[in-house]
């Protein structure tokens, strides 16, 4: 059973695994000030706040109910829709322009783990 957390607040929430929560931390730097920036998180606050909009470049519909949401250059998170709600259970780099079969492999596994209610919301 994979737990997800709130992550982000906005139109739609964002609730994220404990690995998509590492990798969206992986994007933290340091600004001018020494001040601990995130550019993944500011960029996921805009999509939060519009509601998660499906366009085909940032939010991309890979299968079933599946989408892939892109962060930064490569990253990307790997979840789907549940109610108010975008569920990200997985995520990858994506260093070329086609998924390899690992990624797509990713993919599937998101799709069946919703499938099989899999997932649960962790109790704050």
């Amino acid at each position: 059973m994979i737990r997800v957390s709130l992550l982000i607040t906005g139109a739609k929430n964002l609730f994220v695994s404990q690995k998509v929560f590492e990798f969206v931390k992986s994007f933290e730097s340091k600004d001018r000030d020494g001040n601990a920036i995130n550019k993944a998180i500011y960029k996921l606050q805009h999509l939060a706040k519009s509601g998660f909009i499906v366009d085909g470049e940032t939010i991309k519909h890979e299968q079933s109910q599946i989408f892939r949401i892109r962060i930064m250059n490569t990253g990307r998170m790997i979840g789907f829709y549940e109610g108010n709600n975008f569920i990200a259970l997985s995520c990858f780099l994506k260093k070329s322009q086609k998924l390899n079969k690992k990624q797509k492999g990713i993919i599937k596994k998101v799709e069946k783990i919703m499938k099989r209610k899999e997932w649960m919301y962790e109790i704050s």
